[in-house]
């Protein structure tokens, strides 16, 4: 019974994937939009979007402002619109909300 019960533990969570992930990339660009929201342009991902509403809105503004200027990649968590894949970009979405700047190399 133990092995039935740990066989589909085991089978459910195999299904249920994260879509947060870590990527790290060189910031190309930055862009305010009329909502107040940021969206960042990374060299090789997806397209990030920074909300006027995240606690550390001008903090992580002015570190991507900083690593953009500088040169510097940028480790980063974002959301990557996939529900089974961990990559950093999508073929269906382009704009992903920016969750938490890990660090700056």
């Amino acid at each position: 019974m133990k092995k039935i019960a740990l066989l589909s533990l085991l089978l459910m969570t195999s299904f249920v994937q994260a879509k947060e992930v870590t990527c790290s990339d060189k910031i190309d660009s930055i862009s305010l939009q009329s909502s107040g929201s940021v969206w960042i342009w990374p060299d090789r991902h997806e397209t990030i979007e920074l909300k006027p509403t995240h606690p550390k809105f001008y903090e992580f503004l002015g570190i991507m402002f900083y690593a953009m200027k500088s040169g510097k990649t940028v480790v980063y968590k974002s959301d990557n619109g996939e529900r089974y894949s961990n990559k950093c970009h999508d073929t269906e979405t382009s704009l992903y909300p920016l969750y938490e700047i890990l660090r700056v190399n």
